[in-house]
């Protein structure tokens, strides 16, 4: 971080420096660092059967929560008339990840602050769902990626606009 601001933001460690002096704090505890400097955070991926030996599809992803933030809890679910799924819970009813009885995998991730209507997060620009909600809804209902999509291009989904 401070590298890519001595490269880029040439002085602006300095200034900080000297503001945290005046405060009588560590630089690492100025806000302008932990919103400016931004790491991407959960990380997933799939093998596909071609590439593993014994022709299962495998889904990896880490956690960058920790158990205050996290439920930390791995759920199989059966609902009379719905896919089986297996995947993390949220919430209890939430899910983050999962893969369901046809192979359908979703996971999600995310480089900001979550959007939620709680202290810390980005209100919504749009009235809708919570992706944990959505990514439940789309195990429990579609068999691949096609209808995941369908089914998805008609829900509401709660986001931020962002301006490139």
């Amino acid at each position: 971080m401070y590298k890519l601001f001595d490269e880029f933001c040439p002085g602006i460690n300095e200034e900080i420096a000297g503001f945290a002096d005046e405060l009588n704090i560590p630089t690492i505890q100025v806000l302008y660092y932990a919103m400016s400097y931004l790491r991407p955070g959960c990380s997933q991926m799939t093998v596909l059967p071609s590439k593993t030996k014994n022709g299962h599809t495998l889904l990896g992803r880490n956690y960058d929560f920790d158990d205050k933030m996290e439920e930390m809890t791995f759920s199989t679910t059966r609902i009379k008339g719905k896919y089986a799924r297996i995947g993390s819970s949220i919430m209890q009813f939430g899910r983050g990840d999962g893969m369901n009885e046809h192979g359908l995998a979703v996971s999600q991730t995310s480089a900001g602050l979550p959007v939620g209507n709680f202290e810390f997060a980005v209100k919504p620009a749009i009235v809708g769902l919570q992706f944990w909600a959505v990514i439940r809804s789309v195990l429990e209902n579609c068999k691949d990626v096609d209808e995941a999509i369908q089914w998805t291009k008609q829900m509401p989904i709660a986001i931020i606009l962002t301006c490139w």
